[in-house]
């Protein structure tokens, strides 16, 4: 399963999906949900855009069928390991290019409120 964390130490999570993995899998494969507007492999986005301040987890193994995922916004993503929350916030220059491609970014540390 190279889509779970290889290891517990040095984990990170997207700060946008909330994707859980360790440093080497994020720079060897991005964020497999958010490569198309974050290109992660770039040294300054994959600092800027993972932080290791999260807190819980989620196994995501049927994204689609899974209430849990649906409840938390995942069920259009990769299977995977989910943090519940997450520490720390976009860049504003970030945030605009989202925004300029079509994407919304919510928030993942919870003040975000429907």
């Amino acid at each position: 399963m190279d889509d779970l964390p290889s290891t517990k130490q040095k984990l990170r999570a997207c700060m946008v999906c909330g994707l859980v993995k360790n440093i080497s899998q994020f720079k060897r494969d991005d964020c497999e949900n958010c490569v198309q507007f974050l290109n992660l492999g770039s040294i300054w986005k994959y600092d800027d855009c993972t932080t290791a301040d999260f807190e819980g987890i989620a196994a995501i193994i049927n994204p689609r069928d899974s209430w849990v995922a649906r409840w938390n916004r995942w069920n259009k993503f990769q299977r995977g390991i989910y943090a519940l929350r997450v520490g720390g916030r976009l860049s504003d220059d970030i945030i605009a290019d989202m925004k300029d491609a079509g994407f919304n970014y919510r928030p993942r540390d919870g003040t975000d409120q429907d």
